[in-house]
């Protein structure tokens, strides 16, 4: 890469600094980790606490808040306590994705603020903070490969003491990735999985002296897709979000009597939740026109009395809190915004400083093409403004209308971008979802190849211009495109592709079963653990179908796709006909960070180029 491109792929990583933005449970308050061209990382904050209706928050009037350098660390924001005035985060060491608690106490003098590290413990996830205390899981790998017990914990955010609740090791239903909510001085209520695949969640309660559970729903409730709306327990209502009727939907249950009530009847693509206003429950629902891929978003009482409305371009993402709502309204042609939506003043702000005119350089189309089978495959077609030279199809995690400065590279340098929902993807209807169901790497495969004709046919591009790109999920399904059988269940898959590229993917599933401590993720997709099949649509156990050349790059500590799911793939390139570049990223995770090295090929590892 010359220096001139690589300045100008430079101006991307520089005008999106802002990672990890997160906000106060009442909204007032917005947090960010700021990254600079230096590579140092520090947290910012923002108020908005104001008289006026429309508040613009500027970037660039955020206040650092502590001299804390988070550079060099997995970081995932755990929330903020206004009792406490104190940030949470779930952080690493060295970017070995190995997380526990830490706080920044923001009563202190600024240089006094540094992180504590609040848990020790294997690994925490889903926290959750009441007025003084944390709950939160620790995941501990068990002696069987791809299986995991949890246990339940909490934190006295006073004392700082740990305890321990007890673990599900004998249970059916699993902790997994549960999020908890205090229901009585010795209870709790959550969600658990059965057996821990990701597919039958069942709300139970939890006595936490005794470590007996109940369970609260019937069993037409169980459900892949249930989870807790934004608002607390309050009068022993809960409100929860299912796709039991194969759509998002909103349900209240009284945890007393059992009584359960669906509030919402939605029939189409959605989002929804709950929000709190005082006492009063606030439904916040956004649906999707699929043909002109719109978005309209209501806020509602509980009988649907509208307090608020609009439809915008592209996609509405929710930031669900507990007393408010902040959303992130984004396009590929406009940009992403961030808005608080309730409750009043309304604050908004940009997260960038740069001039989005400068780096938009695509028009939209929302189109769909037909697959193998004649299902119809809905997605959009970005267009580069510049002279067309290619095309790229998105493997994996396409089909919305976000802003990306990735894809808007390729759009610049003339290389047109499809992004397409093929069956399986999330945030679609269940019955979408369901259609990847024990069959990653199969048919969804075929809607990418399809796609790529698509892209072929439309633009009448000779198939040696179209590459075909993803990063994790979509990583594997880039290297399972680019090694996938022809024929295939008797069906032509022939495309003579430019190459693919494939960012932080996988390409031996039984590793990826033993070594990731989210085996249980594949389990959801494929069905439970079956040596032959996994090894079948394992991408290493069919290089000598490879149809092109592949851009290859992976961290060295990534804990959820170990590199040792890429380790045989790699080492066999070198005996291919094709040329490939591979970049090890050394003391990176799931993701490099760090503008330089997200520039730039990094100095640890380049392998097997020619």
């Amino acid at each position: 890469m010359t220096m001139s491109n690589q300045s100008n792929l430079r101006k991307y990583f520089e005008a999106f600094p802002l990672k990890n933005i997160f906000f106060s449970d009442d909204g007032q308050r917005a947090f960010f980790i700021e990254e600079l061209p230096t590579g140092e990382r520090r947290l910012k904050g923002l108020d908005s606490h104001t008289e006026t209706n429309d508040t613009v928050l500027k970037i660039a009037n955020a206040e650092v808040l502590s001299p804390e350098n988070f550079a060099g660390r997995a970081i995932i924001p755990a929330g903020y306590s206004a009792l406490h005035n104190q940030v949470f985060f779930l952080l690493d060491q060295a970017n070995e994705e190995k997380y526990n608690l830490y706080s920044l106490d923001l009563k202190r003098p600024f240089n006094e603020r540094r992180l504590t590290q609040l848990t020790h413990v294997e690994h925490a996830l889903s926290p959750k903070i009441t007025d003084n205390q944390i709950w939160f899981l620790n995941r501990q790998a068990a002696e069987e490969k791809g299986q995991f017990n949890t246990s339940l914990c909490s934190l006295d955010l006073t004392s700082q003491n740990v305890t321990i609740y007890g673990s599900d090791e004998t249970w059916d239903y699993k902790l997994n990735y549960a999020t908890v909510r205090p229901y009585s001085e010795n209870s709790v209520v959550a969600f658990l999985d059965l057996k821990g695949q990701r597919q039958k969640l069942q709300l139970f309660s939890i006595d936490l002296q005794s470590w007996a559970k109940e369970p609260l729903l019937p069993d037409s409730m169980i459900s892949n897709g249930n989870w807790f709306a934004a608002r607390p327990i309050t009068n022993d209502i809960a409100y929860f979000q299912s796709n039991v009727s194969g759509f998002e939907n909103i349900y209240e249950i009284n945890l007393q009597t059992r009584a359960l009530k669906q509030v919402t009847n939605l029939k189409e693509k959605n989002n929804c939740g709950v929000i709190s206003d005082g006492e009063r429950p606030v439904l916040f629902i956004s649906t999707e026109d699929l043909k002109e891929r719109t978005t309209t978003t209501v806020l509602s009482s509980l009988n649907h009395e509208i307090l608020f409305k609009e439809e915008s371009l592209g996609e509405v993402v929710f930031i669900n809190l507990p007393q408010a709502l902040w959303i992130r309204q984004t396009s590929m042609t406009t940009g992403s915004i961030y808005r608080r939506l309730h409750p009043t003043p309304r604050a908004h702000f940009t997260p960038t400083q740069a001039n989005m005119r400068e780096l938009i350089h695509c028009t939209r189309e929302a189109i769909s093409y037909r697959s193998f089978d004649g299902l119809e495959i809905p997605a959009l077609l970005f267009l580069p403004k510049s002279k067309l030279k290619g095309a790229l199809v998105i493997s994996f995690y396409g089909g919305n209308d976000t802003y990306l400065q990735h894809y808007q590279m390729f759009l610049e340098y003339g290389i047109a971008v499809l992004s397409p929902a093929v069956r399986g993807s999330w945030g679609w209807p269940k019955a979408w979802e369901d259609l990847i169901r024990g069959d990653l790497g199969g048919n969804e495969i075929l809607d990418v190849i399809w796609g790529a004709r698509f892209l072929r046919d439309r633009l009448q591009l000779p198939e040696n211009k179209v590459i075909v790109e993803g990063g994790s999920h979509g990583g594997y399904s880039t290297l399972r495109t680019m090694t996938f059988p022809n024929p295939y269940n008797g069906i032509d898959t022939s495309f003579n592709f430019a190459g693919g590229i494939c960012w932080a993917g996988f390409a031996d599933l039984n590793k990826f079963y033993e070594d990731s401590w989210i085996s249980d993720w594949l389990v959801d997709f494929l069905g439970p653990f079956d040596e032959a099949k996994y090894r079948d649509r394992s991408p290493v156990q069919h290089m000598d179908k490879l149809r092109g050349p592949l851009y290859i790059s992976h961290g060295a500590n990534d804990r959820r796709v170990p590199i040792s799911t890429m380790t045989e793939f790699i080492e066999r390139l070198a005996g291919t006909p094709y040329q490939h570049r591979v970049i090890i990223q050394d003391g990176e995770g799931h993701g490099a960070a760090g503008i330089e090295k997200r520039n730039q090929t990094p100095r640890s590892d380049v392998r097997h180029y020619r």
